[in-house]
């Protein structure tokens, strides 16, 4: 099968490896299927060692998208809004931090609003949004500056489908009000939509909120095509 008609489950793997942070599943795949012969990924005329030890094949998620992100172009000739987030690396990384008992904040949260227009607060004001533009930031990438979730409906560019990484925003209690959540698409299913975001039961974790609750997927306008 020519290198063409195999890209797109190529795409669609490396895509769920990467964002999983598995490294060693992404070059496994490659190696199963025949991309990596002799040491040459023939389809992209890149040249690997296979003596790479296991420690360089574990390297972090943000290292390999610089990577994978040129490869996946020529494979697929996806555009950028499709290509993993490396963002999301960052975000995972964050992975338990947590709201302080009462009497007590956690100053990695305090860190948090100072990328927003409440820097200084503690953690016991809402962070959802200032942990979006905290993680975007350590990208290189200007969020919206705001600690009010809604304010992504007007940031970057609109997705009519999700893609790993992109910012989700979610309605709160009113659909119509000015309350919401937001935090990074990981996958979804029939019911719910699974994000990786601050203040998810008061910490950085994974969690998962109903469909409907979804008010926009957006993506880094500097990003775009």
């Amino acid at each position: 099968m020519s290198p063409a008609l195999r890209a797109p489950s190529l795409f669609r793997c490396a895509t769920h490896c990467i964002a999983l942070g598995g490294v060693h599943r992404w070059f496994a795949y490659l190696e199963y299927k025949h991309h990596i012969i002799s040491g040459k990924l023939h389809s992209c005329g890149l040249t690997f060692s296979h003596q790479w030890h296991a420690k360089q094949m574990e390297r972090k998620v943000s290292q390999v998208i610089v990577w994978t992100r040129p490869v996946l172009q020529q494979l697929t000739n996806v555009t950028a809004p499709m290509l993993p987030a490396p963002w999301l690396s960052i975000a995972a990384a964050e992975t338990g931090v947590c709201n302080f008992p009462p009497g007590a904040s956690n100053p990695r949260i305090t860190e948090y609003h100072a990328h927003t227009n409440i820097p200084g607060y503690d953690d016991k004001a809402s962070w959802c949004s200032s942990f979006v533009n905290w993680a975007l930031s350590q990208a290189g990438i200007k969020g919206t500056g705001s600690a009010l979730a809604r304010s992504w409906l007007a940031w970057g560019e609109p997705l009519s489908e999700p893609v790993p990484g992109c910012i989700v925003v979610l309605s709160r209690d009113d659909p119509g009000g000015w309350k919401g959540h937001v935090g990074f698409f990981l996958r979804s299913d029939p019911q719910y939509v699974h994000l990786l975001g601050g203040n998810q039961l008061e910490q950085v974790r994974e969690h998962f909120y109903p469909l409907s609750s979804v008010l926009g997927y957006r993506w880094p306008a500097q990003m775009t095509p």
